[in-house]
């Protein structure tokens, strides 16, 4: 699988979300807006969808719709094709779907498919 959908792939399994029938993102993480952006390049549309001050600074909640991308895959699929990948040796998806720090990142590592991330490096590497 080229780099840029394997790593597209890995953003939908984890932090990426659907708007409308595009993709979407929220971050707080200036990196992870920078490397969502880099990967649904072409007409974004971005906001501060909320900012938190408290005493130690100030954090803010970006939301990120890519308004070039339609959604091909849902959650689910998106998931079953991350371990799909990884059982045959493609790390990429996965190392993006750890990178998101959603909601999502459990059930992509240990959810349903009960990964012995161990196990899979060594069926990866025969």
């Amino acid at each position: 699988m080229p780099i840029c959908p394997a790593t597209q792939l890995g953003w939908r399994a984890s932090d990426e979300g659907n708007d409308g029938n595009r993709p979407c993102v929220d971050a707080a993480q200036p990196w992870q807006v920078l490397a969502w952006a880099a990967l649904r390049y072409g007409e974004l549309y971005a906001y501060v969808d909320s900012v938190i001050l408290t005493r130690e600074g100030a954090s803010a909640q970006i939301r990120i719709k890519a308004r070039g991308w339609r959604q091909r895959r849902s959650k689910a699929e998106a998931i079953d094709l991350v371990a799909s990948h990884f059982k045959h040796g493609e790390w990429t998806p996965l190392l993006t779907a750890w990178l998101g720090d959603g909601a999502e990142r459990k059930m992509v590592l240990y959810g349903k498919y009960k990964l012995d991330l161990l196990r899979l490096a060594e069926i990866a590497v025969r």
